[in-house]
C-alpha cells in the first residue's frame, strides 16, 4: 500500500513530470475526508486550548503566589511563561493551517505554475 502511495506521489515531486500524465482525480478524494475533520476538529481543539491554558494559568499563579522560597518562585514564573508561550505558538500555528487550509487550491496552482506545468 505504502508503495502504491508512493508511486503515485512520485509523479508530482518530479519537475518534469508532463501534465498529461499526472491524473491528479485521485488525490481530492484522499485529502477531502482528511480536510474536512480537521476543520471539524479545530474550533473544538481551539476551545480546549483555551480551557487547559486559562486552569494551567491560575494554578500556577495560585503556586507562584504560595512560594516562600525564590527558587519556587523563580521555577513558577518560568513555568507560567514557557506555558504562555507554548499556548501562544500553538495558536499561531492553527491560524496558519487555517489560512493555508483556504487557499490550499491557489497555492497548488502557485506551485504548478513554478513548477512550469502550467
Amino acid at each position: 500500500m505504502l508503495q502504491n502511495l508512493i508511486m503515485k506521489v512520485l509523479p508530482f515531486l518530479a519537475e518534469d513530470a508532463p501534465n498529461k500524465d499526472v491524473d491528479r482525480t485521485w488525490i481530492n478524494n484522499v485529502v477531502e475526508p482528511v480536510i474536512l475533520m480537521i476543520d471539524q476538529l479545530m474550533i473544538p481543539l481551539m476551545i480546549m486550548l483555551g480551557v487547559f491554558g486559562v486552569i494551567y494559568g491560575i494554578t500556577l499563579g495560585v503556586l507562584y503566589s504560595r512560594a516562600e522560597s525564590t527558587e519556587k518562585r523563580d521555577e513558577y514564573k518560568k513555568r507560567l511563561i514557557n506555558g504562555g508561550i507554548g499556548i501562544i505558538i500553538t495558536l499561531i500555528i492553527m491560524i496558519v493551517l487555517r489560512i493555508v487550509r483556504t487557499q490550499s487550491s491557489t497555492i497548488a496552482n502557485w506551485i504548478d505554475t513554478m513548477a512550469g506545468r502550467n
